[in-house]
Parts: structure tokens; sequence; C-alpha cells
């Protein structure tokens, strides 16, 4: 019997396209009453994660889904030497995400990498990527002959705890909420301020937990006490942006075209698609 390499090729790419769907937001409930699959609404629309990164998973419950954390951004037109840059100790990992014009990039750090050869090396013009694990103080040497910029980002998981903005101390209160479970579960208080200068100012706070799924955005939405995805998603929303972590405090400035009339927040995984859980201010 012949073979086919050409099926067996497509067979392990519809296995791994499997694979990454699965490491993304989970489907699966851990007690609870599992939703049936056809309630989830197929929503097509922009996301802010439509190009989110690959992230470690964590499967700690007392940790936070990892995310990224900017270090720090360098621009430059020749060779320079960055650092050193505080690599947290607790650290996933971290990256240089990079792009550059003209000649050629290399970027080598200290101390150097475990495995042999740069952090990056290519021709320009181009963009990328380049992954390490080194914690601490790291110094990154930079060989570029034309424009160039570097981001250097940490993949942390601890819970976020940020402090209240300054202005919330004297600002007004116009809105209080908890969170509710929807397809998934979770807990935490929500409080939306009315800043000095008018703006909204939404705090997620201290307390906050939602199952550690990191695809998950912030979206607003003008109907009170929705029970399923598809009322939310039905609905007029808003996405506001990411969730930074799915752990701890945050807060989040809402834009000028936030909707006016916001009744719920609600967090909605964008793979699945469904609103894990969300919270009704009153």
């Amino acid at each position: 019997m012949s073979s086919h390499p050409a099926l067996h090729r497509a067979s392990l790419v519809a296995l791994a396209a499997c694979w990454v769907l699965a490491s993304a937001c989970s489907d699966s409930k851990t007690g609870d009453t599992a939703a049936p699959t056809t309630t989830a609404p197929a929503i097509a629309f922009p996301s802010t994660l439509s190009t989110a990164p690959p992230i470690v998973s964590n499967s700690d419950p007392t940790r936070a889904a990892p995310r990224w954390e900017q270090v720090k951004v360098v621009t430059g037109n020749a060779s320079m030497e960055v650092g050193p840059l505080t690599i947290s100790p607790s650290a996933v990992q971290w990256r240089v995400k990079w792009n550059c014009e003209g000649g050629s990039f290399i970027i080598n750090t200290t101390p150097a990498l475990p495995k042999p050869g740069p952090l990056v090396s290519s021709g320009c013009p181009s963009s990328g990527e380049g992954f390490a694990r080194l914690t601490g103080q790291v110094t990154l040497q930079v060989v570029g002959s034309g424009p160039w910029k570097a981001t250097v980002e940490q993949q942390v998981d601890s819970p976020l705890d940020e402090p209240p903005l300054p202005e919330m101390a004297t600002a007004p209160v116009i809105g209080k909420g908890a969170f509710y479970n929807v397809e998934k579960t979770g807990k935490g208080a929500l409080t939306l301020y009315r800043l000095s200068d008018g703006r909204r100012a939404l705090r997620f706070e201290p307390g906050f937990d939602v199952i550690n799924d990191p695809d998950l955005v912030i979206w607003l939405s003008p109907l009170a006490n929705p029970k399923t995805s598809r009322e939310i998603s039905d609905a007029p929303h808003y996405e506001l942006s990411a969730l930074r972590s799915t752990k701890g405090s945050q807060n989040y400035i809402l834009p000028s075209d936030a909707p006016a009339d916001l009744k719920t927040v609600g967090l909605f995984c964008v793979p699945v698609p469904a609103i894990y859980i969300a919270a009704t201010l009153s």
C-alpha cells in the first residue's frame, strides 16, 4: 500500500492547531455545571488579543495567569550597551521584541545565555523576538548599523497589586458592583469613579480573582444583570482592553468613547468565545 506524506503532514497540522486552541481559554468547568456548547455565541470581530504572544501555562491556584510587563524600550542608530536591566527572580521568562531597518542586528547578553550564540542575530530590515530565562541583573550588547528598536518585557505570574490612583481618594464613586459567575468562576468587587477631569476610572479591588486563562478582555455593556454570554454579546458592548491580571487589584481609565450608560462589566474569553464572569454596577 502506498503512503500519503501530504495527508500525514495535514493531520499533524490539524493536531497542532487543536493543541494551541486548548492552551488558550479553557472550555471546561471545574466544580460548575457545564454550559451547553450551543450557548457560546459565534462572534467575529477585531480583538485586543488577536495577536497575543504564546503564554506559558501555570496551574498553581495561588498564581495569576502569566502576563507580559514592560521593562525597558530602547531605540538607536548604532551599536550600544543597554542596562543593566533588572529581571525579576520570579519571572517565568523574558523577551526582546525588536525591529531594524538597515544593515544587521545582533544582541548578546551578560551573563551569557546557557546555550551558545546571541539572543538575536538577523539581517535587516526585519523584526522578531528573542527569549531568555536569565534573571537578576542583565546587560544587553546591541550591535546595529541602522535604525532599530528593542522592547524588553518580562513574563510574571504574581497577582497584580496596583494601588488606587491618587485622584480616587477624592473622586466621587458613581458605581459599585460584585462579580458573579456566568460561564466560569470568579469573585471580587468593582468601583467606578468620576475623576476631576471628567474621565471615568474603573478599579478592580483587592481580592479580585478569576480562573487562570490568559486570553480575557474587558467588555462594557449597558445591559444590567445579564445571565448568559449570548445576552451580553447580542446587546451593544464595548471592548475596553485586555485584562491585565487574573488576580489582584488593577485600574483602568475609560476612553471618552466608552459607553455613557455603562451598567455591566464582563470578562470575555476570545477563543471560546464566552463571558466568564460579570458585575453590574449600581
